[in-house]
């Protein structure tokens, strides 16, 4: 109804095909994104979809394709708007941004940071208020109510092609699978879609370990750390030492995690409601979820909870030479499209107790900066969606972003691009390929700074 009513208005034609209906969505959560899917669909139709005369003198056929697809994506909801339109029109955009301030003259556009300022208030390329498509209002109110539910929005288009709006809710917001575990700090819950598996290991076991901070699981190597380490809390009175102990096997946003728990009564479906605001402050909780007997079960935000770990200081007795590691284990974000350089900053990182966390593309860091602010940021120059120039440019204008220090690794050596990330105020520069240690010493010099 929505869309064809948009359709008439602007007198076009435009069909809508729904993929994925099927798929449930807790009440609430719907509540939440009518509005901001009305508003796509319409913006689609207005300022998507062109007109019958434009779409023929373009080749397409004269009525507009209009794509809504729902579905689950690692327990996520995912939902996108596509058309088959115009595409955006990022030159307006640009020139937009540049007479608003918001961009320099000479300052390249990715679909991503025109999205950024694309739901900035009051921002529009358009002369007139349009009653069909934001009816003046503009993206950011798509972005205001998607944030109440922990929602993100992310855009992608080509010119003549069209454009697609992609919208992620986290899986806490609905009908969840959660495995509950059990400790002196009381029950919690884990999203089951993040448990790799459980197991119980006898103290005689983690002895022949070796007391390692690692453990193997089905080929994997995950860290080991207590429900109530894990939570931040002080060890309480001393508790009896059980023979076996029961552990978990998580994925934590970027880390593998191997909790251990006193016990794990099992698993349920529940609705996990958001938590307040006062609790939300404190972070580390993704919401809670009401028991049958009316016990109230808080659900762990593990890649936040992840975040906060810290290893102790290495033991005092390091032969001179060895390089030194930060007693603090800093958070180092890398970006890279390549898979190669992303394990090989990875082994190299871990190598020094630094906490690496991967992105594939600049969009990839700044979703996941948004949720968690790293310590160091590394990022290669040559990425597709958004490159490290644009990231670089927009952790630096991001108030919240703007103190993290940042090191390039790239191909490109020329003082050019040397003298424009200089200006950027990067703290590093490596050339590729680039060898371990000079990793290492760029890193050591970062950190003890920060320490």
């Amino acid at each position: 109804e929505t869309l064809l009513h948009a359709a008439h208005s602007c007198q076009k034609q435009a069909q809508l095909v729904l993929t994925g209906a099927d798929n449930v969505i807790d009440r609430q959560v719907l509540r939440h994104v009518t509005a901001p899917l009305e508003h796509l669909l319409r913006n689609a139709v207005a300022h998507g979809i062109e007109s019958p005369e434009a779409r023929r003198e373009a080749g397409k056929v004269e009525q507009g394709r209009v794509e809504l697809k729902v579905q689950i994506d690692d327990g996520d909801i995912m939902i996108s708007v596509s058309d088959d339109g115009a595409g955006v029109d990022f030159e307006s955009v640009r020139l937009k941004a540049v007479e608003s301030g918001l961009l320099d003259s000479d300052a390249t556009l990715s679909a991503q940071r025109a999205l950024e300022l694309m739901m900035r208030p009051g921002f529009s390329t358009s002369g007139t208020l349009d009653q069909i498509a934001g009816r003046g209002v503009g993206l950011d109110a798509v972005r205001r109510e998607l944030q109440q539910i922990g929602g993100t929005l992310s855009m992608q288009s080509e010119r003549g092609q069209g454009v697609q709006f992609r919208i992620r809710i986290p899986q806490s917001q609905f009908v969840n699978q959660v495995l509950m575990v059990a400790d002196s700090v009381g029950t919690l819950a884990i999203p089951a879609s993040r448990v790799h598996g459980v197991t119980r290991l006898s103290r005689n076991q983690l002895a022949e370990n070796k007391g390692a901070l690692r453990i193997d699981f089905n080929g994997q190597a995950y860290r080991m750390t207590s429900l109530k380490a894990l939570l931040g809390l002080p060890d309480g009175p001393t508790e009896p030492v059980e023979p076996t102990l029961n552990l978990v096997f998580v994925q934590a946003g970027e880390e593998r995690l191997a909790i251990e728990v006193r016990a794990i009564p099992g698993h349920t479906e529940t609705i996990v409601k958001p938590v307040g605001r006062q609790v939300a402050a404190i972070g580390g909780f993704a919401g809670a979820c009401v028991q049958s007997d009316g016990q109230v079960v808080p659900v762990l935000d593990l890649a936040t909870l992840a975040g906060r770990l810290r290893t102790e200081a290495l033991p005092s007795d390091s032969k001179p030479g060895q390089s030194v590691k930060p007693q603090r284990r800093l958070s180092v974000l890398v970006v890279d499209d390549s898979v190669t350089m992303r394990k090989f900053a990875e082994r190299a990182l871990m190598r020094e107790n630094y906490r690496p966390v991967m992105a594939r593309d600049g969009v990839e860091a700044m979703r996941l900066m948004r949720q968690q602010l790293p310590d160091i940021v590394i990022t290669d120059l040559e990425m597709p969606h958004m490159d490290g120039f644009e990231l670089v440019d927009m952790i630096r204008d991001d108030a919240q972003l703007h103190h993290i220090p940042v090191v390039v690794i790239t191909s490109r050596t020329g003082e050019k691009h040397r003298a424009r990330l200089e200006r950027a105020g990067i703290q590093g520069f490596l050339g590729k390929p680039y060898r371990e240690s000079e990793l290492v010493s760029t890193m050591a010099a970062i950190a003890q700074q920060l320490l």
